[in-house]
């Protein structure tokens, strides 16, 4: 379900995905083999007008909500995109992988410039990350058991909260 209520989207076994107004109940857009079979998330940008599309062993890729068309595909390589999350301006994504790597991408979704795109630190399956709502901080949660918070405008690592006895799975920012 998007942020503002208004959109949800299906994505089908075999690749294919459906846009529903959630206002009307109508389906907007059906795209057929869309992505390929797999696709294990759907999120989408804080404004609600894109959906970001994450598959097993390939890019995510990106659709407008509005048209239907793809937008763009992240350039990840064969690894396993588990995460992503919009910065609350609309400017960068994040992805979080299945080998520890945290990325940030820029607004016609590639890298940032200057290595400050990867985010180093963790050990193990980034599972989570999300943004601060003044876009000021990036918080990623992981399987090796601890959670960091970042300066995603230097890829700085701030802070890195505790190193649990458990992988952490869930992970909210509050807007305070």
């Amino acid at each position: 379900l998007s942020p503002t209520l208004t959109h949800a989207v299906n994505v089908y076994a075999d690749g294919g995905i459906e846009i529903w107004n959630t206002e009307s109940g109508e389906s907007r857009h059906v795209i057929p083999q869309a992505v390929p079979p797999g696709s294990n998330l759907a999120i989408f940008s804080n404004d609600g007008t894109c959906v970001m599309l994450l598959r097993k062993n390939a890019d995510p890729v990106l659709f407008d909500v509005e048209t239907g068309q793809r937008i763009a595909s992240i350039p990840v390589g064969a690894t396993d995109i588990l995460c992503c999350a919009f910065d609350p301006t609309g400017r960068r994504v994040v992805t979080g992988d299945a080998r520890g790597n945290v990325r940030i991408w820029g607004p016609r979704y590639e890298p940032v410039s200057d290595n400050r795109d990867r985010l180093e630190g963790h050990a193990d399956v980034v599972y989570k990350a999300a943004f601060t709502p003044d876009s000021k901080r990036l918080v990623t949660i992981s399987y090796d058991k601890t959670a960091r918070v970042w300066d995603p405008w230097t890829g700085r690592e701030l802070v890195k909260l505790g190193e649990y006895e458990r992988e952490l799975y869930l992970l909210e920012v509050s807007a305070d």
